[in-house]
C-alpha cells in the first residue's frame, strides 16, 4: 500500500474519511454520521467548510426519501427542545402559575386576607414581576408599598 493513502487504521480521524463516509458506509450509517459531522465541523482549516458541503449532499443523496429536517436530526444538530423559545416560553407559563401561588400564600401570611385589587395585580403580572415582588416582600412595609396600587 502506497503511503498516500489514508486508511482507517492509520489516521481513523482524517476529514476525508468523514466526508466519504455517506458514500462508503454501508451499516449503522445514521449511528456514524453525527461524530463524522462534529468531526467535518471542528475543521479550522481554510476550505474545511467545502467538506461540511460534500458531506451533506452525498448524505441527503443517500437518503432521498428524508426530509431536510430528518437528515438535521440525523446529524444530531436540530436545536434541543429545551433550548427553543417556544418551550421557554410554555415551561414560563408553569413557572409563573407556581411562583403566583407561591407568593400568593406569602403575602396572605405577610399581610393576610389579600383584597382584590391585590389578586387582580398578582393575576396580570409577568414573571419577572413576581420575582421582584417575592424578593422585596420583607423590606416592604405594607401590600400597598409592595404591589403599586393602581
Amino acid at each position: 500500500m502506497s503511503a498516500g493513502f489514508v486508511t482507517r487504521e492509520r489516521e481513523p480521524d482524517h476529514p476525508l474519511l468523514a466526508v466519504f463516509l455517506p458514500l462508503l458506509a454501508d451499516w449503522a450509517l445514521a449511528e456514524q454520521v453525527p461524530a463524522a459531522w462534529r468531526r467535518l465541523e471542528s475543521l479550522t482549516e481554510p476550505g474545511s467548510k467545502v467538506l461540511l458541503d460534500v458531506f451533506l449532499s452525498w448524505l441527503m443523496e443517500r437518503h432521498r426519501d428524508q426530509s431536510f429536517e430528518e437528515i438535521m436530526r440525523m446529524l444530531q444538530v436540530l436545536t434541543p427542545l429545551e433550548e427553543t423559545v417556544a418551550y421557554r416560553q410554555l415551561v414560563g407559563i408553569g413557572n409563573r402559575e407556581e411562583a403566583r401561588t407561591i407568593l400568593r400564600k406569602q403575602l396572605g401570611r405577610r399581610f393576610g386576607r389579600l383584597p382584590a385589587w391585590a389578586v387582580a395585580r398578582l393575576e396580570q403580572a409577568e414573571t419577572a414581576q413576581l420575582e421582584t415582588w417575592a424578593e422585596a416582600i420583607f423590606d416592604a412595609a405594607s401590600l400597598e408599598e409592595l404591589l403599586g396600587r393602581e
